[in-house]
């Protein structure tokens, strides 16, 4: 079960926006990655602290995104405790998070204008190649 709920937060980090900070410490494993959806929701939550005001959202856009954050929560809740409570398919279990994000992803881009689009494709993409160099530049031994 640890393996797949590491496996599913991989699955997150690798369609979500952000990858670069790492998610609380109190919920990480061997690997450093953190367990399960709370993973999931620690990299939405980064998004829309550090791409999102970048775009600089109405307030009606501001209220549509949270409520995009809210429902894509909701919905990933309903997965995990599913998957817990009949110990599912982890690759079904990896498809549907995928579903899930693109899903978020597509709603994220109906509710951005075109330039704000384009501006968070290339925060996302700067801030993927900060975190790939940061975790290139960790796996170095010391010395």
């Amino acid at each position: 079960m640890n393996k797949l709920m590491i496996s599913l937060a991989l699955a997150a980090a690798s369609l979500c926006a952000h990858a670069q900070q790492p998610g609380p410490a109190n919920q990480t494993s061997e690997s450093g990655h953190a367990r399960g959806g709370k993973h999931f929701m620690d990299r939405l939550a980064a998004t829309n602290k550090d791409i999102l005001p970048q775009l600089h959202l109405t307030a009606d856009q501001q209220k549509q995104v949270d409520d995009l954050v809210a429902s894509t929560k909701t919905k990933f809740d309903a997965l995990a405790a599913d998957l817990k409570a009949k110990n599912g398919d982890k690759d079904a279990a990896r498809a549907k998070v995928r579903d899930l994000m693109k899903d978020y992803n597509k709603s994220l881009g109906s509710i951005l204008t075109k330039e704000q689009k384009k501006q968070y494709m290339t925060l996302v993409k700067a801030a993927r190649e900060k975190a790939k160099a940061a975790r290139d530049g960790a796996s170095k031994p010391n010395g």
